[in-house]
């Protein structure tokens, strides 16, 4: 069986979109805070819905990253 081997960039690169996706992820819950007049203690209080929310940003952001990868492929070998 073939091995997969993830080069040290890649984790790199995969793990800067991750914390994108987390700051992210906290700019909205303070947008939602200041938007809805709660109370800042939601920053610190509302952690496993963060971290759903970064998973959910970084899997839209990876099916978005494979889709145009797909599709630069097929108008590349056309070409």
């Amino acid at each position: 069986m073939k091995e997969i081997l993830i080069t040290t960039a890649r984790q790199k690169t995969e793990l800067y979109i991750l914390l994108a996706s987390f700051l992210m992820a906290i700019s909205l819950n303070i947008l939602g805070i200041i938007i809805y007049h709660t109370e800042w203690k939601e920053l610190h209080t509302q952690w496993f819905p963060l971290l759903v929310l970064t998973l959910v940003i970084y899997f839209l952001l990876l099916f978005v990253r494979l889709a145009f990868t797909f599709l630069v492929r097929i108008f590349r070998k056309k070409n």
